[in-house]
């Protein structure tokens, strides 16, 4: 730039955009001492120099202190650099920490702010630790009323809800008492679908569907009851049995059901 007879070369002032003034004095002092000061107020600025400077070791450093800095307030605005300056490995570590933590992410003002397809991308995952659909939903519904505009994107957002796993009560009384949920068209056949969901537990086999799947980043295998369904023999058992994984060659006895049970079918549980 200044000695390959480019224009700045003969200029005796030149703009450097997209660096901020902090952020160049923290890459100025690195290259003299190798060492680099970060709080959470100017990494930004650093980690905005440091990549437009393809500075890598200190791009590094920042990453690691956004790692180690990381918590349920700072967890999305930490996301947010990772998105801007193309971070994939501290983005990574934003997504694991969301998904162990998401309703109390869901808490913060920040969360209001994310975008559409972060909020999906979360809520269409296994990966939701501890999160109850009924907690899921609420998390959802205050995003969408949070802007007038967004309402339109309801069932975009609500598809990823899992009603069907809800329980009876919620579904009476927590969410078809919701207005969104009752003026969206596709919201109300989800609701509908919850409701048949529960209304046929003997027809829940040929109602499954990603919505009926239980979250878990694990796949096993339980059974449930069941009966010989003999002439001689029509007990209903109440015995329940998990194969951990499918590499497992034998069921494991779990604690048994209080009221035995049969023709039921669930998908994916952990």
């Amino acid at each position: 730039m200044f000695t390959g007879g480019m224009r700045e070369s003969q200029q005796d002032t030149i703009e450097l955009k997209g660096l901020s003034a902090r952020g160049l004095k923290h890459i100025i002092d690195f290259a003299y001492s190798s060492e680099v000061t970060l709080d959470l107020d100017c990494v930004q600025d650093v980690l905005g120099a440091a990549v437009f400077l393809q500075m890598v070791p200190v791009v590094e450093l920042c990453e690691e202190f956004l790692k180690s800095a990381m918590s349920v307030e700072t967890c999305l605005n930490i996301g947010q650099m990772a998105t801007t300056f193309s971070l994939s490995s501290l983005k990574e570590s934003v997504d694991a920490f969301t998904f162990r933590h998401f309703l109390q992410i869901a808490e913060e003002e920040d969360f209001l702010h994310i975008p559409l397809e972060r909020l999906v991308f979360f809520l269409q995952s296994n990966k939701l630790k501890n999160c109850s659909e009924i907690d899921l939903f609420h998390a959802a519904i205050r995003w969408l009323r949070h802007d007038e505009s967004r309402r339109a994107k309801a069932s975009s957002v609500l598809c990823h809800v899992r009603f069907p796993l809800m329980r009876s009560s919620e579904l009476v009384d927590s969410v078809q008492t919701v207005d969104i949920m009752v003026e969206d068209v596709l919201c109300r056949q989800y609701l509908l679908e919850a409701f048949n969901y529960h209304i046929l537990p003997f027809r829940q086999h040929d109602m499954q569907s990603a919505r009926t799947l239980i979250r878990s980043d694990a796949v096993s295998l339980i059974t449930f009851g069941g009966t010989p369904y003999t002439d001689n023999d029509r007990t209903v058992s109440n015995k329940v049995y998990r194969l951990p994984d499918i590499t497992s060659r034998q069921f494991k006895e779990l604690t048994e059901m209080e009221v035995g049970c049969s023709h039921a079918c669930d998908r994916g549980a952990r």
